[in-house]
């Protein structure tokens, strides 16, 4: 919008330069025309990457509920492993005191037949004088000391198949809680892509809705330049019908022949220079001198055309030379020269500020048949 206040703003202050602007005008026109159309494109790969960016995000989400299902049904197989592990280990614990008893019982046994010092067998022969009734005896008491004998072995090899289930439920646990691990970070995995993918995409809806504000802006644009573009045309017919065409101004006057010879508008160092990228978009129609409230001075005598607020330029003065040039100085902190005023060279006309997203400092242009010009040449070395 600021291109098209000045533009206007310059217009309106100065009828002979009314045939350059509309040329320069309708430059302006198609630009802002090509530039709506660069960041429509761009708002439409913007899109096109968020719908990309959204289906990302629910097939991750899908992978995410498989992955979930997966980790529940390995904790459900790992809590009947661990059932199934207590039951041994119960068992288990039960088989060892039956052992114990057992053992228990044989050491009893033992230490009898220690103190005796003879064996049961003997002395139930010698007490006992039937001889059928000895045999039975002694027949008897073998069977018992085997069958204590068979039930510890039995009882030893549950015991070791009891440890030997307890070591492979083990290792079943060990690969359970691996995967368990495993699918821990497969989701860890998805849920860090997924809030990748979601920040992703609130910055494309931040730059989305930036640029569907700058394409907004770019249609008052290009409305308000074509409502200009008309009042241009009008301009020019009312000219033609009032004079005869003139032929073109001499280029040697007395502001041309000054160049190489002005001074810098203010004392600082050049950060912007002509046709260089500026930071809030665009490229510079000019230079911008970076300062801290220093003093801005005319470049050459003129007459100020303009000296008020300008839209997107803060506070601006225009300067209007022979020749159809124009000084402009944009960015001031306070207006030193009005409307009307005659200016001498390096008159103080006002002090700098800063213009809107650029550091503290002056924004000038050099302007001939409202076509801005590089200003470069025009400083004295």
């Amino acid at each position: 919008m600021g291109k098209i206040n000045q533009i206007a703003t310059l217009v309106a202050l100065s009828l002979f330069t009314s045939f350059a602007a509309a040329e320069t005008t309708q430059k302006d026109l198609d630009n802002i025309r090509q530039e709506i159309k660069q960041v429509d494109k761009e708002v439409s790969q913007q899109k096109a990457q968020q719908d990309k960016l959204e289906a990302q995000i629910r097939q991750t989400d899908k992978e995410l509920a498989k992955q979930r299902a997966e980790l529940a049904k390995i904790d459900s197989e790992k809590q009947i492993a661990v059932a199934e592990l207590e039951r041994l280990q119960k068992e288990a614990n039960d088989l060892k005191e039956r052992i114990d008893a057992m053992k228990q019982q044989v050491a009893r046994l033992l230490e009898s037949r220690y103190r005796n010092r003879t064996p049961e067998a003997v002395i139930m022969l010698l007490q006992n004088k039937n001889p059928n009734e000895k045999g039975r005896q002694l027949q008897y008491l073998r069977k018992i000391q085997a069958a204590n004998q068979q039930t510890i072995t039995h009882l030893g090899e549950q015991q070791i198949q009891l440890q030997q289930q307890s070591e492979l439920i083990n290792q079943q646990m060990a690969k359970i809680q691996a995967l368990m691990e495993q699918q821990r970070k497969i989701i860890a995995d998805l849920e860090r892509k997924k809030k990748s993918d979601r920040l992703a995409v609130a910055k494309l809806d931040k730059d989305i809705s930036k640029n569907e504000n700058k394409i907004k802006e770019l249609r008052e644009d290009e409305q308000e330049m074509s409502s200009l573009l008309k009042r241009l045309a009008t301009t020019k017919n009312e000219k033609t019908d009032r004079q005869p065409e003139k032929n073109n101004l001499s280029q040697n006057t007395a502001f041309t022949k000054q160049q190489g010879t002005l001074s810098m508008p203010m004392n600082g160092k050049i950060v912007g220079r002509f046709g260089e990228e500026k930071p809030s978009g665009g490229n510079y129609n000019g230079i911008y001198i970076a300062g801290n409230a220093g003093t801005v001075r005319a470049v050459a005598s003129g007459k100020v055309a303009y000296a008020q607020e300008l839209r997107g330029y803060g506070n601006t003065v225009v300067i209007d030379h022979d020749g159809e040039y124009l000084s402009v100085y944009s960015g001031l902190s306070m207006l030193a020269v009005m409307a009307g005023d005659s200016v001498s060279p390096r008159q103080q006309i006002g002090v700098s500020g800063a213009m809107p997203n650029e550091v503290a400092g002056l924004y000038f242009e050099l302007r001939h048949r409202s076509q801005p010009i590089n200003p470069a040449s025009w400083w004295k070395k």
